[in-house]
């Protein structure tokens, strides 16, 4: 999944590690005074994996996880 094909709901459903916005909230600006209009980057990264591994199906046997990842 590449960044530009996130929604915005899809991006604010991770917490944001740079400026600790919640889920759901913007994030603020490096100075503190005012919430910007894209999230931090960082945040996008997260939702991509976030949403990845949601989708992602994982083979498990019975010792537990088989480490083979299958979509």
């Amino acid at each position: 999944m590449k960044r530009s094909e996130l929604t915005v709901k899809q991006k604010l459903s991770v917490p944001c590690p740079i400026c600790a916005a919640a889920v759901g909230e913007r994030c603020q600006m490096y100075s503190g005074l005012g919430r910007r209009n894209e999230p931090h980057m960082e945040r996008k990264f997260y939702a991509i994996e976030a949403l990845e591994h949601y989708r992602g199906q994982y083979n498990v046997d019975a010792d537990g996880y088989s480490g083979e990842y299958t979509s």
